[in-house]
């Protein structure tokens, strides 16, 4: 039985190749289907390195579940190139520098791949990828070049087990809208906004406003020991922020937050204090803090509050039922 398909003389008008489930099949010989836009081999058993020249039309290559893909392949030969799903490749250790510098990629998915421990330098500025996923995966850090990724929308790293570092550059995102750490339980940290460098150009805009395009950032789970970020965060966009399950004490002011709507801080054992919340807020989730001793007082106007298992506020006689009787 053959294990190998040999496209030399086949599929001249071939636009779309689907070839899941393939077990046997190791190998694609001599392909030249410049027709062909999408190229499906979920559970594939492959090579460990797939060879991808001939493909000059492809924009979406679904690769999920190829447990035999060890190098991600070289896309720099596939100049169309938008999608690249190579979700839940078990043994994937490296994703090929191609991808830095590709001109139409924008979806680049690794999420599962639990042997990936290096994300590639992005050396020059990426104007084409918007959407990254990483979750579940061995990285233990982000290179300082992240910032390069200029156009980046989405960046999934939940459940990154590893991950303790953070470059400052991260700040560079400026069209991030969804950043989602959730899970990281060894990222103790979130970096400060770095210090302006002497070279950057004060002309340029939001060079004093960081993630202005931020919707949501999820930490919870992260064992933060402080959150001090927060206080000089200007996210004027952001509208949910969730922070449970981490070990900080205090929240710094969150009033430069104007629009978030959406604050959840559930099972932080060590949080003591919730600060005054922006006018918009809509929704306060603290359920399980077991150290909170005082909420302020404009909770009143929200419309869902969940403070089950606080005892402390029950404790020390905080005015429950005072707090939320009409004025």
């Amino acid at each position: 039985m053959s294990k190998s398909i040999d496209a030399s003389t086949f599929f001249i008008y071939l636009y779309k190749c689907k070839a899941g489930g393939c077990e046997s099949l190791h190998k694609i010989l001599d392909v030249s289907l410049n027709a062909c836009d999408e190229l499906v081999g979920k559970g594939m058993i492959v090579a460990h390195v797939l060879p991808l020249e001939g493909f000059e039309e492809l924009k979406f290559i679904n690769l999920e579940g190829c447990g035999s893909l060890v190098y991600m392949p070289n896309v720099s030969c596939i100049p169309n190139l938008e999608k690249l799903n190579l979700r839940s490749c078990k043994n994937l250790e490296r994703v090929h520098d191609s991808v830095a510098n590709h001109c139409k990629l924008w979806k680049l998915n690794l999420e599962d791949c639990s042997k990936l421990q290096r994300f590639p330098d992005i050396p020059n500025k990426n104007e084409s990828l918007r959407k990254v996923h990483l979750g579940w995966t061995s990285i233990e850090e982000l290179p300082a070049s992240i910032g390069n990724l200029v156009s980046l929308e989405e960046m999934y790293l939940f459940n990154c087990k590893k991950l303790a570092i953070l470059p400052s550059s991260i700040y560079k995102l400026q069209n991030l809208v969804v950043l989602r750490l959730n899970g990281c339980s060894q990222l103790i940290k979130f970096p400060k906004e770095e210090e302006e460098e002497e070279d950057e150009d004060l002309s340029e805009p939001h060079t004093k406003t960081r993630f202005p395009m931020l919707c949501t950032l999820s930490l919870e789970g992260c064992h933060l020991s402080e959150v001090e970020f927060l206080e000089n965060l200007s996210c004027p966009n952001l509208f949910r922020l969730l922070l449970s399950g981490n070990n900080f004490t205090n929240i710094p002011t969150l009033e430069r937050l104007n629009d978030l709507e959406e604050l959840e801080v559930s099972n932080c054992q060590q949080l003591q204090e919730i600060p005054k919340i922006p006018g918009k807020m809509r929704r306060l989730e603290a359920n399980n803090c077991k150290s909170l001793t005082r909420i302020p007082s404009n909770i009143r106007y929200l419309e869902d509050v969940e403070l089950y298992s606080s005892r402390e506020l029950v404790c020390n006689g905080f005015p429950m039922n005072d707090l939320f009787m009409p004025e």
